[in-house]
């Protein structure tokens, strides 16, 4: 059978996998081209830093999960067909012989492709029909959902060049692409990784705020993520991290003409895709301009500015009756003059815990 890329992600939600894991199994088992099926020791050869043992445990669980096939046991001593639950201490249970089961037991991924289907799950073309349906979206719909994140005071360890900081990189990608955005309902595009910056394009509002979240669980609940103490010397709030999300109406020119979505979207020579807007360089300059003080971050591990256009559309908030005291008038200024404005609604985070700043203007690290 053809492994399954939905149940995979269950089974990683659930499962307490390392990042290298993840990146070796998903490689192995959805990007093989070559190879019908898989044993233990297939995987523990592509990762180089998981033992056998494990490595047989891991395909168990998955086989278990649905998510590839256990293939047929055979005994080598006496050619009994074996139920793979039933084997006790790893003996066939005919003839007693002992079975060296990670080495013998193998599983079906069906894994030889055609040349059209290597070229549909190669990732550049995964990326870029993402890329065409959140223009197309754009195109329909009007506008789509922006969502930025930054680590809070990174610009102390960023010039660095602290190995642990780049683990800190390479575990926090892996938090986003597979705990996070996994589990998505809707069209998402990463828009480039700078440094501990996330840019993010939803064709939903609901699924941006879910995302950013789901991200606030991780932090408090994700054992990997918090184990930098080097960092941690260097930072005195880690990790946590500021994020402002809003709507983006379709591009137009500098005389306000409407153009195609598809004409700003870009992609760079490593494959990273891209956009410019007037109003997102207007949401860039805000959110440069929403800096809180440091002090907020004692309670809490996000801070999320939700600008007006999205508030609005958040079903999940109306509930909450947000009111004008809820709402702080940001402006962004470039030699004196205010260059770009907006009114947000500012929320902490932490956990499963969402409150909303009472009065967010009086946080803001400028005010008077």
């Amino acid at each position: 059978m053809k492994p399954s890329f939905s149940r995979f992600l269950i089974y990683l939600n659930d499962s307490d996998l390392r990042s290298e894991e993840i990146e070796s199994l998903h490689d192995l088992i959805f990007l093989n081209k070559s190879r019908n099926t898989i044993t233990a020791r297939d995987l523990t050869t592509a990762s180089h830093t998981i033992f056998i043992e494990r490595s047989f445990k891991i395909l168990n669980d998955m086989a278990d999960k649905g998510v590839i096939e256990r293939d047929e046991i055979l005994c080598p001593s006496c050619g009994q067909k074996l139920e793979f639950n039933d084997i006790i201490d790893s003996q066939c249970y005919e003839c007693e012989a002992i079975l060296e089961l990670p080495e013998m037991v193998s599983f079906s991924i069906d894994g030889v492709l055609t040349e059209q289907e290597v070229k549909i799950l190669s990732r550049n073309a995964f990326e870029r029909n993402k890329a065409e349906a959140i223009a197309d979206y754009w195109e329909r719909n009007g506008q789509i959902t922006y969502l930025l994140t930054d680590l809070v005071n990174s610009q102390k360890i960023q010039a660095q060049g602290d190995d642990e900081y780049s683990n800190f990189l390479k575990t926090l990608r892996m938090i986003w692409k597979y705990k996070i955005l996994s589990q998505m309902d809707e069209t998402f595009l990463i828009l480039g990784e700078i440094g501990d910056a996330y840019k993010i394009a939803f064709t939903n509002v609901e699924d941006a705020f879910k995302a950013i979240k789901l991200f606030a669980i991780e932090i408090e609940e994700n054992a990997e993520l918090n184990d930098f103490p080097s960092i941690k010397k260097k930072i005195n709030f880690f990790p946590k991290f500021t994020a402002v999300l809003d709507n983006l109406p379709r591009p137009t020119d500098s005389k306000g003409q409407i153009f195609s979505p598809k004409d700003v979207i870009s992609v760079t020579l490593n494959g990273v895709y891209d956009f410019s807007t007037a109003r997102l360089t207007d949401l860039f300059r805000l959110e440069s301009a929403s800096a809180i003080y440091y002090n907020n971050y004692e309670l809490y591990d996000v801070s999320l500015w939700v600008f007006f256009n999205a508030l609005e559309e958040l079903k999940e908030l109306h509930e909450k009756k947000i009111e004008d005291k809820n709402l702080a008038p940001i402006s962004a200024k470039k030699k004196g003059a205010i260059v770009s404005k907006g009114k947000a609604a500012l929320f902490f985070l932490k956990g499963m815990k969402l409150e909303i700043a009472s009065n967010p203007q009086e946080l803001l690290s400028d005010s008077p």
